[in-house]
């Protein structure tokens, strides 16, 4: 006779054994294999999805400071630690800017991250880049 697993209730030994005949916990039944292949694609798409938008906005960091991409990831890095966001966050605004497209909650910390990137970046540039391609520059004064 095996013994399964054990607990002490009020100074006695009890045997606490919840499991079924498969195996599984009769009151905690185990996913699916195909609910877990599925959230792992979706996690995996994600993934991809905002490494190549970490990518993009380092190759834009990288053009307009002229350095390498290696240096223009460093300058993300560094203005993600300096402001506690994340890359993912921080490269996402970026963009936003950079494409016109930020929202008006975005405003105040899209000027605070592009407060953080180096003379070479800023809204000047930001904008000169927007004024290229017919766009228009976000005004970081709306909150």
């Amino acid at each position: 006779m095996s013994v399964g697993p054990c607990s002490t209730s009020g100074g006695s030994l009890t045997r606490r054994d919840d499991s079924t005949a498969d195996g599984t916990t009769g009151s905690h039944p185990s996913p699916a294999p195909d609910d877990d292949l599925r959230r792992e694609v979706v996690q995996l798409r994600d993934a991809v999805a905002t490494r190549q938008m970490i990518g993009m906005v380092t190759g834009l960091l990288a053009g307009q400071t002229r350095c390498t991409p290696e240096r223009a990831w460093q300058l993300l890095v560094n203005v993600s630690q300096t402001t506690n966001v994340k890359v993912r966050v921080v490269a996402k605004v970026l963009l936003d800017v950079y494409c016109g497209q930020t929202t008006p909650e975005q405003q105040e910390l899209a000027f605070v991250l592009t407060s953080r990137l180096p003379d070479g970046v800023s809204w000047s540039s930001v904008e000169g880049a927007l004024a290229d391609r017919g766009g228009s520059r976000p005004d970081p004064r709306v909150t």
